[in-house]
């Protein structure tokens, strides 16, 4: 079992108890434990229980097989029941552990290492109870006899490994298992009380996790192992960093349920960032590590080696995110959404671990789990660059688009060999504007997911678009790549291509306009909201002029000329001039601007009015 093997282990010659209420699992378990345990002998004493248990036993036993000396053999031939149900004399009741914790020494003799279960020390305890009140002595507290401690330690302690005497020379060793079913699940009850002074393993199950459906429903939270030292060196031949690994899944486990109290007050959007990325993992250790179904084919048991690798891959999916968000904070700030939008993928992978089957050779759970582990650092890796390069991306070159668009999406013809690839503020779409050889700019809107591009990059876009970025191809290459913050928050920045498709001019409403230049991949800002300009709302470039464009606004108009750098010729001001569209002639001779109030001005070059309409 994985909670077991991962986080609370028990040695060949341990003890260990597994107190519970009724219906959490404390048979299941012994019977687990008797099945797929790596002891050579098992010794099962049904005390005090119902008889349809030992039923149980008797019917499903001899149909599981166990490898024994790399063969398969009936469990059976290795298991030896003791029997006593509820129904049968008191006397025999308290005889029947001693009978089992005999018939396993006799076995340990002999060189093997047993395992005995008992199922449950509690009616033990209470047939003791019954003869002491029989005898008339002194009751102690809940009335069981004084020497309740005495007796279950001299069970308990009957457990251990030993050198036999005689020849040839051999080593056993008796491991103890005992049930408790404490009334009503009070771990305070005299028997469990007593229990935990003497074993060194604590299996505590849970009446809330059983509730929920959660089985092995072991609390890791109040459950202990004092082997955990004593077995590193057994663990660390199938991994040097076991301890490590067990450690950080308790801490995790621990954090969850320290914030759970904040999350059922507050809700989990109070939480921090790296807190909430601890709920999710803790949430993938419970339901997809922990948790464990005995009627599957792939989980009913959990080899060591898979048990180890899924725990690395699981502790290492989680130190990468930690990491990655303590990086990226302040304004590059990376938060667990991000993350958990992008490894989507990877998570996925993660929690289909469990459906490893379990009858692989160790070799297989190695290069498995190995893999697993690197790509998961090889997807954070990638991540990273990513986001270093705030939005740099590289896509796969996209199929011809389909003849109809999405709904909601306009449509336009694909003519060009050069393309403006933006990504809209409200990451609704692409927007795509593609020079035509006749210079004609033509816009067209695509839903992201109808182009065959990285998916999971794309979903990084979608949490991490801070800025605008404006990307050029040219026959399917990238050829330039500009950030743009001045179009943050922009929802309908405006591009405008020189028609020798040598320049490209960016605006935003804000008031912003850059020039771009292809040829020396460089970036000069005319204008800057402050410096006594008005906001801008379009730009168009004079034909066959390289270095003129004019600027409409709400304000009014202005003409730009480049000489060394880029000056403002001439503007007109004032309402009657506002304009949100600009058109230039094809010879270049006249613009003409129209604005809000419906009028179309029609200018010189020189800001002569030529006419209105």
């Amino acid at each position: 079992m994985d909670v077991i093997d991962a986080l609370f282990p028990v040695t060949l010659g341990g003890t260990a108890a597994v107190p519970g209420a009724f219906g959490c699992g404390k048979t299941v378990i012994s019977q687990a434990l008797s099945k797929y345990s790596n002891a050579d002998c098992v010794v099962y004493v049904g005390c005090g229980e119902r008889g349809n248990e030992m039923a149980e036993v008797l019917t499903d036993f001899p149909e599981l097989t166990t490898m024994i000396d790399g063969k398969e053999e009936p469990i059976m031939q290795r298991t030896t029941l003791v029997a006593n149900t509820s129904n049968m004399p008191v006397a025999a009741r308290e005889a029947s552990i001693y009978t089992g914790v005999t018939t396993a020494e006799y076995f340990r003799d002999m060189g093997y290492n047993v395992a005995m279960m008992a199922d449950s020390t509690s009616r033990w305890a209470e047939a003791l109870r019954e003869i002491s009140g029989r005898l008339a002595e002194m009751p102690a507290d809940a009335g069981y006899p004084a020497y309740l401690g005495a007796r279950l330690a001299s069970f308990y302690e009957r457990s251990g490994r030993v050198q036999c005497l005689g020849n040839p020379p051999r080593e056993g060793s008796i491991t103890i298992v005992g049930a408790v079913s404490p009334p009503g699940g009070d771990f305070t009850d005299p028997v469990t009380s007593a229990t935990l002074s003497i074993v060194q393993v604590f299996w505590g199950l849970d009446k809330k996790l059983a509730q929920r459906k959660h089985f092995p429903a072991v609390n890791w939270n109040i459950s202990f192992s004092k082997y955990i030292r004593v077995l590193e060196p057994y663990f660390e031949k199938y991994d040097a960093e076991y301890s490590m690994l067990q450690q950080k899944m308790k801490e995790i486990l621990q954090k969850e349920d320290d914030l759970q109290e904040i999350v059922q007050l507050v809700g989990k959007d109070s939480l921090s960032e790296d807190q909430k990325c601890t709920l999710e993992v803790a949430k993938i250790i419970r339901e997809d590590f922990l948790q464990q179904n005995g009627f599957t084919d792939y989980d009913f048991m959990c080899p060591l080696a898979k048990t180890i690798g899924m725990m690395k891959v699981i502790v290492g999916f989680h130190e990468a995110a930690q990491k990655m968000m303590a990086e990226y904070s302040g304004e590059h700030k990376v938060g667990w959404n991000t993350i958990a939008v992008a490894m989507k993928d990877m998570i996925k992978k993660i929690t289909d671990m469990k459906f490893e089957m379990p009858r692989q050779s160790e070799e297989h759970y190695k290069r498995t789990f190995v893999a697993l582990h690197d790509e998961v650092l090889a997807a954070f890796r990638t991540l990273a660059e990513v986001l270093a390069t705030r939005r740099c991306f590289v896509f796969a070159p996209a199929p011809a688009p389909p003849q109809t668009a999405p709904a909601g999406f306009r449509l336009a013809q694909q003519v060009s060999h050069t393309v403006v690839l933006r990504l809209d503020a409200e990451l609704q779409a692409f927007s795509l504007l593609r020079l035509g050889h006749a210079g004609a700019i033509l816009q067209q809107y695509w839903h992201f997911q109808c182009w065959m591009v990285l998916h999971r990059l794309l979903s990084v876009v979608m949490s991490v678009l801070t800025t605008c970025l404006t990307f050029v191809w040219q026959r399917g290459q990238a050829r330039a790549v500009w950030r743009l913050p001045e179009l943050t928050g922009a929802i309908r920045p405006h591009l405008a291509w020189h028609p020798d498709a040598a320049c490209l001019a960016s605006v935003s409403p804000a008031g912003h306009v850059a020039v771009h230049s292809l040829v020396g991949e460089s970036t000069e800002h005319l204008h800057v909201q402050g410096d006594g300009a008005w906001p801008v709302a379009a730009v168009a470039w004079q034909p066959c002029d390289l270095s003129s464009l004019a600027v409409a606004g709400p304000l009014g108009l202005c003409f730009w000329r480049r000489k060394g750098s880029w000056q403002r010729i001439w503007s007109l001001q004032g309402e009657a001039f506002a304009s949100s569209a600009l058109a230039w002639s094809p010879d270049g001779r006249a613009l003409a601007a129209a604005g809000p109030l419906g009028v179309v001005h029609i200018l010189g070059p020189h800001s002569a009015l030529i006419g209105e309409q």
